[in-house]
Formats: C-alpha cells, structure tokens, sequence
C-alpha cells in the first residue's frame, strides 16, 4: 500500500521543479555551442557554393562545352521529334486511366498538403 504523504510529495516535485544555481551558465554554454555549429555550417556551405559556381563559370567558359551542346541539340532534335509525336496521340485520344491516374494524383496531392498543414 502506498502512502498519500509520500504521492502526494512525488507530485510536488513535479510540480515545483528545483531551479540549479548554475542554469544561465548551461543555457549560455548551449547558445554558444549552437553559435559555433551554425557558423561552421554557413562557412562550409559558402565555400561549397563558392567553389560551385567557380566552376560552373569555368565549364560554361569553354568553348568546347557550348560546342557539345549545339552538337546534342541536333542530334536529340530527331529523337524529339519522334516522342512528342507518341506523346501527342496519348494526349490525343483520352483515356479512363489516363483521367483516373490525374485525379488519383491531384487527390493525393491534396491529402498530402492537409496533412503537412495539421503538423
């Protein structure tokens, strides 16, 4: 058998939680290690960026690399051509699945956002 004294002194713990003397010092030590952690994240992802964009620049910089693009552009134009022409009679003559694959997914989109907005 439990005693009431001893609940209700339990309660009164939880109740009253005891404050620390030293606290600010731990909630100041928590900030300051926060402070680091960011700061070392925004270092390395500005020195990510950095070196991305210096190096996107130099690839779009060279004349072989807009060489290859004109190169599959031309090539790809045939294959192109020959998918959207597919593409056009799907598009074309419509389908019971083809309508109920884009309402199942409009639906889905749509308890997919009322989800996320409720957590």
């Amino acid at each position: 058998m439990v005693e009431d004294a001893f609940e209700a002194r339990i309660e009164q713990l939880f109740d009253e939680p005891m404050a620390f003397a030293d606290c600010q010092a731990f909630g100041d030590a928590v900030a300051g290690r926060v402070a680091r952690v960011r700061q070392a994240g925004r270092l390395v992802h500005g020195v990510a960026w950095t070196l991305g964009g210096s190096i996107a620049a130099l690839q779009l910089a060279q004349p072989s690399f807009w060489d290859w693009v004109v190169g599959a552009a031309r090539q790809g134009s045939g294959a192109v051509t020959q998918a959207v022409g597919g593409a056009t009679l799907m598009w074309s003559t419509p389908s019971p699945a083809l309508f109920g694959l884009i309402l199942g997914g409009a639906l889905l989109i749509g308890y997919v956002t009322a989800l996320l907005r409720e957590t």
